[in-house]
């Protein structure tokens, strides 16, 4: 049975009628799953943690074109609706967490009431630290010939190379699915826990496929002028997916004796975060003393 849907004027409709009610409203399945497991394990009540592709947007679509495909303009959307409207002033207790993708090196960061941002790139980057991926490699692979240190090292410079390739094209509206997949430029020795990469290259396979091959030292310029704007933090430098899939890569190549495929990784990794240590990050420090 298909459950209903409601459309954004009846979500406008229902906090007129009760602005008390505690939401949390994010993008996507793995963000409602830490943040739900957060509360549920800190014994928060009487909060919803709800998918925004559950509201439907098509009464505004005409308004908001970018919308139709991008939970993310959603989220923003319905934050801006609601801002307007002076009868839910008296709301306090609705949160719309985003992530910050590329808004902070592209400064168009968006502030308003409901809107919180990830305290990094994105939700997943909360993982990327050597308590999850050692948890990850002795809980669940069991052996692992690298620990989570040696990991980070490694990967770190390979991902920030590709989040900056990423940011270049996002200006252009040419998403991942456009180009060429990093793994076709990625080299592992894995007797050495070493990899190679090389940025140029693989975004002149990306221009190639394009058909912009000609505007190679335009977008090599492009690239400089991101480097001078990355953040100090490297969590802030690097794309979720990118994360989950070139390390996913990585243990591929150097050591996966269980077989472990994409999707099933990405599901067993979730479940190594440290709650504890993610109770001190700003975001969920923020959640706890609102709706506690």
């Amino acid at each position: 049975m298909t459950s209903y849907i409601n459309t954004i004027d009846e979500i406008i409709a229902l906090y007129e009628l009760e602005p008390e009610l505690c939401d949390i409203y994010v993008e996507g399945i793995t963000d409602q799953l830490v943040i739900k497991r957060f509360i549920d394990k800190y014994d928060i009540y009487d909060v919803n943690v709800k998918l925004i592709e559950d509201i439907d947007f098509n009464s505004i679509c005409e308004k908001y074109p970018n919308i139709k495909r991008n939970n993310k303009e959603k989220l923003i959307t319905l934050s801006k609706e609601i801002s307007k409207n002076d009868e839910l002033e008296k709301i306090n207790k609705l949160t719309i967490i985003i992530d910050k993708d590329f808004d902070e090196i592209n400064q168009t960061m968006i502030s308003n009431k409901y809107v919180k941002y990830t305290d990094y790139n994105s939700l997943e980057l909360y993982l990327y630290n050597e308590s999850v991926i050692d948890n990850f490699y002795s809980c669940v692979l069991r052996r692992f010939p690298f620990n989570g240190n040696k990991t980070i090292t490694v990967l770190s410079p390979l991902l920030q190379d590709c989040f900056i390739i990423s940011a270049v094209f996002h200006e252009e509206n040419i998403g991942k699915s456009d180009r060429v997949d990093y793994s076709n430029s990625i080299k592992i020795d894995k007797k050495n826990c070493r990899i190679d990469f090389s940025l140029d290259e693989h975004l002149k396979k990306d221009l190639n496929k394009l058909s912009k091959s000609r505007d190679l030292i335009s977008y090599l310029e492009k690239i400089e002028e991101k480097k001078q704007k990355l953040h100090c933090n490297i969590k802030n430098n690097i794309r979720g997916h990118d994360f989950f899939e070139i390390l996913f890569l990585f243990i591929d190549k150097v050591s996966n004796s269980i077989k472990l495929n994409l999707d099933v990784f990405e599901r067993s990794f979730l479940q190594c975060i440290d709650y504890s240590e993610l109770r001190k990050e700003n975001l969920f420090k923020y959640l706890e003393e609102k709706y506690k």
